[in-house]
Formats: structure tokens, C-alpha cells, sequence
């Protein structure tokens, strides 16, 4: 079967293979055309009508090929691209659906197994109004096909909310509000917060069923600094990478990245400098009579080691993602003595409680410097949420 494209290129021919039980599917569709436009309709111009119908889809499934196929540069590129004109197209807006729901969904570190929480409370809550606001924006006949599925992700079994497949849309469209609402509810409160079931599987579904790129960006923008570092996170925990475009230095030396002076303490001395691709390193050196250095290169290691240091005051073990700690007191002695194991090296460090303490007002010393601020909010952009 042979079909010119159109009036311009004559010569642009396309032929089809199909076999039988696909000739007889699309001389129904000839037919049913017929009756519709009141004409005769030929064989290869149903074919062509078919195509028609689905070239946006198939025009924004070959875009999100492409984009995944370096999604480091692609979700690069979107950043730069949303910062510029707070606008997206529907396959950039899909990319960075699928890291979201990784980012989301996949190794989330739940107290006490794993510390700190990450996703936290915060980032859960920005996602769900995410989703509600998308949901809301939508017409009936793109999120009513949706409804069952958003209700069994959102954990709905488990709400106490009835739901009935049976119900039209309406009705079932107000009951996974009621649920998204009580979803954010548990997210209000500090304690005893719940995970809103897969609430990144929801807005990766919303998102690529909207074939309208600017509802996505109105309903969205609000939310966007939530949903990069989501999905920024979900970039690193598949890739083990940052979201990072490394470009030759050709920068002079006055231009290159300036780390502060050394802080110190009794025995302890805190320094900073290149950790590598843009990453900064903090190099904690103890003094005589232990005299060794201990290392933290990496941004994630970073904001771990902070965490620890900030919300140990409250537990007697720390277990996270790089580091492992625990604190006893010794019934005999009073001395209270904290135990660190970096899970990546095959080391222990000890520290008495006075230790502990001088070590943390480092870390709070260094965190208030203006060139470490300034370097880990641009870390966060590349690495996403992590604690």
C-alpha cells in the first residue's frame, strides 16, 4: 500500500507491509470514516488518517527518546531552560516526570532505618499540592480515565474513604480530592508524618497525559523549586551523578572557585578546598596526639555529616546512607564517648562528648560562611534533596 505525504513532496512515498488481520482493522476504521465525513475514503488515506491522529503523541514519545538518551545534559538543559522562561515542552516536562517519581519513590530514608529523612515532610507536601494543582487544571476527559489509578497510589485503601469504580466522574473526581486532602493533612504536623502512598507515580501519570504544555507549566510553576530537587535526587540515586554539564576551565585564577580561611578549635582543625568536578571537599585534621585527617569529598556525605552532628543531641544511634555513630556513657567514669564508622572506609573515629561538641560548632561555623553557603545552594541544584 503506497500514500504520498502530500501535495509539495510528491515523491515522498511510504510503503506499509500489514497482514491480514490488520488490513481488516483498518478497513473498519475506512468505513466508519466514510460515514463520518459522508465521502469515499480510500485505503492508504485511512492509513494516513490514523497517523494523523497519533503524530503528537508519536512526536513527543520520539522527543523523550531522545532526551533520555543523555539525561544529565537533558535535565541541564531544562533547568537553564525554565530559569530563562518558566516554560517547558511536554517531552522535557515528562523527562523530568520520570526522575521525579525515582526521586520520590525509590530508597526513600525513613527514621529510624535510615537517616535523615529524605525525601523530607516538606518536599512530600510540595508534592502532593503539585499533583492537586495539576489535577485541578485538567480536563474531565484527560484526568477521568485517571481517577481509579491516583486513588489506589495515594495509599486511598488504607483511608477509610469509600471508592467506588462505578461511580461517574464527578463523583469519583471529589473523592480523591477528599483524599489528597487528607493527605496533606498528615503531612501538616511535624510528628508522626505519613508517606502519601506514590504520589511521584501520580504526577508522572498526570503529567504525561496533559498534551498541553502550558497547563502543565501554569499548574506547576509554583511548585518547581520542590520538583527539580526531587527529581535532581532521582538523576543521582540511578546515575550516581550529579545533574552536572563539567566544562573545560578556562578561567583564570582570580576567577576560580575561593574556599575560606581554616577554622579550629582545640585540636581540631577544619579546612576546605576542590573535591573534585565542582564538588567542595572539608578536611577535618585532628591534632597530636591522634595527628590524622579525615576527609569528606562529596556533597551527599556533606549534608549528612551536618544532619548527624545536628540531631545526634536527641538520639543514641545514628544510622544513615555514608555514616554510622553511636553514643554510650560509661556507668563508672560519667564519660560519655561517641563512636563514628564512615561506612565507605574501613576506619573508626572516637571522640569524647567535649569532642563532639567542638567538632559541631566547626560545622556550624562553616555553614555560616558566605563562600559555603553560596556553594552548597548550587550543589543542591546538581545532587537534588539529599537529607
Amino acid at each position: 500500500m503506497r500514500y504520498k505525504r502530500d501535495k509539495e513532496r510528491k515523491n515522498d512515498v511510504i510503503s506499509l507491509r500489514l497482514n491480514e488481520e490488520r488490513i481488516e482493522v483498518l478497513e473498519r476504521h475506512r468505513q466508519a470514516l466514510m460515514e463520518q465525513l459522508n465521502r469515499p475514503v480510500s485505503l492508504s488515506e485511512a492509513a494516513f488518517l490514523v497517523l494523523e491522529d497519533r503524530v503528537e503523541a508519536v512526536e513527543r514519545e520520539t522527543a523523550r527518546y531522545e532526551l533520555l538518551k543523555n539525561p544529565a545534559e537533558s535535565l541541564w538543559k531544562i533547568r537553564q531552560q525554565w530559569e530563562a522562561e518558566h516554560t517547558l515542552s511536554v517531552a522535557e516536562w515528562d523527562l523530568l516526570a520520570i526522575y521525579l517519581q525515582i526521586g520520590a519513590e525509590e530508597q526513600r530514608q525513613v527514621p529510624p532505618v535510615w537517616r535523615p529523612a529524605a525525601p523530607c515532610r516538606e518536599s512530600f507536601l510540595g508534592l502532593v499540592e503539585a499533583f492537586a494543582s495539576l489535577l485541578q487544571s485538567q480536563k474531565k476527559e484527560v484526568f477521568g480515565k485517571h481517577l481509579w489509578y491516583y486513588f489506589a497510589n495515594l495509599d486511598g485503601h488504607n483511608s477509610g474513604i469509600p471508592f467506588s469504580e462505578k461511580e461517574d466522574a464527578e463523583q469519583s473526581y471529589e473523592t480523591v480530592r477528599r483524599l489528597i486532602a487528607t493527605q496533606k493533612a498528615q503531612l501538616q504536623s511535624e510528628e508522626d508524618w505519613k508517606y502519601p502512598g506514590s504520589v511521584g507515580r501520580c504526577l508522572l501519570t498526570a503529567i504525561q497525559s496533559e498534551p498541553e504544555s502550558r497547563r502543565i507549566d501554569q499548574a506547576l510553576a509554583p511548585y518547581w523549586n520542590v520538583l527539580w530537587r526531587i527529581a535532581a535526587r532521582g538523576h543521582w540515586l540511578r546515575h550516581h551523578s550529579p545533574v552536572r554539564i563539567v566544562q573545560p576551565d578556562s578561567s583564570g585564577p582570580a576567577e576560580r572557585p575561593k574556599f575560606p580561611d581554616s577554622i579550629e578549635t582545640r585540636n581540631l582543625r577544619l579546612s576546605f578546598g576542590d573535591g573534585g568536578s565542582g564538588d567542595i571537599a572539608f578536611h577535618l585534621e585532628f591534632r597530636p596526639p591522634r595527628s590524622f585527617t579525615y576527609s569528606i569529598l562529596h556533597y551527599p556525605e556533606l549534608i549528612e555529616f551536618h544532619a548527624m552532628l545536628e540531631e545526634f543531641d536527641e538520639l543514641s544511634a545514628w544510622n544513615g546512607r555514608y555514616f554510622r555513630a553511636i553514643v554510650a556513657t560509661n556507668e563508672d567514669s560519667g564519660e560519655t564517648k561517641y563512636t563514628l564508622w564512615p561506612k565507605q572506609q574501613d576506619i573508626e573515629i572516637a571522640f569524647t562528648d567535649k569532642e563532639w561538641l567542638r567538632l559541631r560548632d566547626l560545622f556550624r561555623q562553616a555553614w555560616e560562611k558566605p563562600e559555603i553557603t553560596e556553594r552548597m545552594v548550587a550543589l543542591q541544584l546538581e545532587y537534588g534533596e539529599q537529607g
